[in-house]
């Protein structure tokens, strides 16, 4: 039995629900701040990082780390985005924002542009 105060185990793979962005409604409009769980898989000497998200947009940036946690297995290993009207205008960890120039194919995974 886990400890109380302890939180529990992170998976050791993304659930079903996650693992298939096929499962998650296309943002083809809404707007806010999505968490983002990466799962990387090796296709020979390829390493490809595909991305699992829950499908819920959160109206605050905090709120979309609470989430991230969660669906993180209770770790800060997930990604943020902020998605304006089907596009993706921010992307990164934390405070650390990344060019979402460079990520055309993590918005692609869901329906959303850069």
């Amino acid at each position: 039995m886990a400890h109380p105060s302890r939180p529990p185990r992170p998976p050791e793979r993304l659930p079903a629900v996650l693992a298939d962005p096929e499962r998650h409604p296309n943002a083809s409009g809404p707007s806010g701040w999505v968490a983002l769980c990466g799962q990387i898989t090796m296709a020979g000497s390829r390493s490809e990082v595909t991305y699992a998200w829950d499908g819920t947009y959160h109206p605050t940036k905090t709120a979309a780390i609470t989430a991230g946690v969660r669906l993180a297995g209770w770790t800060d290993d997930f990604n943020l985005g902020r998605v304006e009207r089907g596009r993706l205008v921010w992307f990164g960890w934390g405070d650390e924002q990344h060019p979402v120039e460079g990520y055309p194919a993590v918005a692609a995974q869901f329906g959303w542009s850069t």
